[in-house]
């Protein structure tokens, strides 16, 4: 499985990809992302089966990219990986189309998204 992670802060990326190490029921790989702004680019080279990505991060908006991506590719599987509980981001989060909407405080339940992926591929 291919995971794209967007997350400006290099400490909770680190944070994430040992997570995910650790509970993740399939062989995985990581491709990570400082910004909104370049996570486009890297969707379109990397190809990942699921995007985590932050909404606010220095100089991008993670909503922006989300919608890039999904009119690049309307089956791409993003999940918002923030530290923002507002209503309003998340009603846009809906409106882009995402999968899921995670707060940072609870990242274990990002796992269902990504094993469901995973139950669903042959080893």
């Amino acid at each position: 499985m291919r995971i794209l992670l967007v997350d400006d802060s290099a400490m909770f990326r680190n944070l994430v990809r040992k997570f995910l190490s650790r509970n993740l029921l399939i062989k995985h790989e990581i491709q990570e992302c400082t910004s909104g702004r370049n996570a486009l680019g890297v969707y379109k080279s990397f190809s990942p089966d699921w995007v985590l990505m932050d909404i606010k991060m220095d100089g991008s908006d993670g909503l922006v990219a989300a919608r890039q991506i999904r009119e690049l590719d309307p089956e791409a599987n993003i999940v918002m990986l923030t530290q923002y509980s507002e209503r309003a981001y998340r009603e846009e989060a809906d409106a882009v189309g995402v999968k899921g909407y995670v707060l940072k405080e609870y990242l274990g339940n990002i796992l269902p998204f990504l094993n469901s992926q995973a139950e669903a591929q042959p080893e």
